[in-house]
């Protein structure tokens, strides 16, 4: 009885232990990130009805500037910041630690974590106003 009850609290802990314990692999995204790319934009109004990080044109480029400036194990906190606007960002970072999931204040992004480069995938829609799909490369700062 006793063996089996040690064998058991001993298997619990090394279980314990190991879930617990943070994953080597996870690339370390925190600090500034310049993003460049381009956008499509469905344009529902003929002047927007709100702030957009992209000129309120169907064509364009972007360049956004991402700064990560927490990061917790596989999540990440900060803002992105463009000439128009500044608004907060949450993102994942997957568990095949190659993929990023975030979410700011209107919109969803998507990307692949590619050796030095993140590349996202941007989707919005603000109802009547505009949608809008983007690509974009981010590239950290030095």
């Amino acid at each position: 009885m006793n063996k089996t009850l040690l064998c058991t609290a001993f298997a619990a802990f090394a279980v314990g232990s190991v879930t617990c314990r943070a994953d080597p692999g996870i690339p370390d995204l925190a600090g500034h990130w310049e993003a460049h790319g381009e956008f499509a934009k469905i344009l529902k109004q003929e002047a927007p009805q709100s702030k957009s990080h992209v000129p309120h044109t169907e064509f364009g480029s972007t360049a956004i500037d991402y700064h990560f400036t927490e990061q917790k194990g596989r999540l990440l906190k900060g803002t992105k910041t463009s000439p128009s606007k500044t608004e907060k960002i949450v993102c994942v970072i997957g568990y095949d630690n190659k993929s990023l999931h975030c979410a700011d204040e209107d919109s969803t992004e998507n990307g692949h974590i590619v050796n030095d480069h993140v590349i996202i995938l941007y989707l919005q829609t603000i109802g009547e106003d505009r949608s809008v799909v983007s690509g974009q490369k981010l590239t950290k700062k030095k």
